[in-house]
């Protein structure tokens, strides 16, 4: 775990300080991600455009942001919203190797044709893992309608072409009480860090193995 620029500046103290605030006002973080001193964490989504380069096409995109009490359930959710038998996942993961845990490379990890409630029963049985290891993010993919949902490693939820869908998911949105937040900083926008574990390691290599996704042996 490094520290941001942000945080040299400041004591030892004041640093441990930060580290341990886990709580921003009803807002609760995660034990993988620490914001910096500039921002403040917040429940509710924005919209931003993604140009996809390789498809050359451009995409609709929300990003949530949401407390730890729901976020888990609310991806779960989130995740009925594509609607068919089998999805494509892919893991991605910077536990490329316990030597190199804390470095920021990442790889992707992909599993085609996983039933989606086979999938979200091995979710479950990882949740810990999957709301506080800041060293890894999953994603469901639809390579036909280019619909995307990632619960990355920031710990946010990312939907990308969302619009197929937009009934269902602001229903959803609505239950839960996230609103939109137009100018919400999120914990990515600015300077942060990742907190991971051996054991977080050891969970990730468990995940893979059971949805069925093979690592690089190279960097084992």
């Amino acid at each position: 775990m490094s520290l941001f620029n942000s945080l040299k500046q400041l004591s030892n103290k004041a640093i441990e300080t930060h580290l341990a605030i886990r709580k921003y006002g009803d807002f609760v973080l995660t034990d993988g991600i620490t914001p910096s001193l500039n921002v403040k964490p917040q429940t509710g989504y924005k919209h931003i455009d993604f140009q996809d380069n390789y498809r050359d096409v451009d995409l609709p995109v929300i990003e949530i942001s949401a407390s730890k009490e729901i976020l888990f359930e609310l991806f779960l959710e989130l995740t009925d919203l594509f609607g068919t038998n089998q999805v494509n996942v892919v893991l991605e993961t910077s536990h490329m190797s316990r030597s190199l845990l804390y470095t920021h490379s990442h790889i992707d990890l992909p599993r085609d044709d996983i039933d989606i409630s086979i999938l979200q029963s091995i979710l479950w049985d990882f949740k810990n893992l999957l709301l506080n290891d800041g060293r890894m993010g999953i994603a469901l993919v639809n390579y036909e309608n280019l619909m995307e949902l990632q619960f990355d490693e920031h710990k946010i939820l990312v939907f990308f072409n969302w619009q197929i869908v937009k009934n269902e998911l602001f229903a959803i949105l609505e239950r839960y009480n996230i609103q939109e937040h137009p100018n919400m900083q999120l914990i990515v926008d600015d300077e942060h860090i990742h907190t991971s574990s051996e054991e977080f390691d050891e969970e990730f290599r468990k995940l893979a193995t059971r949805i069925g996704v093979e690592e690089d042996n190279d960097n084992n």
